[in-house]
């Protein structure tokens, strides 16, 4: 995910019960052990002398798979919803919610 420049995201864990946290979601159709998201390691945010952990510029998520040994061949689709909400120095937008998904073949298993 992409924060533009000078916005940033609340990280998934926070400090204050008002602020909003970032929070991803996994979907799958794929017969699979899927997750937990791997969050990143936020980056401090100083304002007003706080320091808040903070998500900013490219955020990447981690999202483990393990196919199920018993998956047919076929195409499955895996969707990781994030949502956050942007803040700048002076204001915070509303939430938002972005969205990516992946194509994910599965071919034969191959005997060993």
């Amino acid at each position: 995910m992409s924060i533009a420049p000078r916005y940033h995201g609340t990280a998934h864990r926070v400090p204050e019960e008002y602020l909003i946290p970032t929070a991803a979601v996994i979907t799958s159709d794929l017969p699979a052990a899927v997750g937990p998201v791997g969050y990143p390691a936020p980056t401090p945010y100083v304002s007003g002398g706080t320091s808040l952990p903070t998500y900013q510029g490219t955020v990447r998520f981690d999202v483990p798979l393990t196919v199920a040994a018993d998956a047919q061949p076929g195409s499955y689709t895996v969707t990781l919803d994030v949502r956050f909400q942007p803040c700048a120095e002076t204001e915070c937008l509303p939430p938002d919610q972005r969205s990516a998904s992946v194509t994910v073949a599965v071919t034969e298993k191959i005997g060993i």
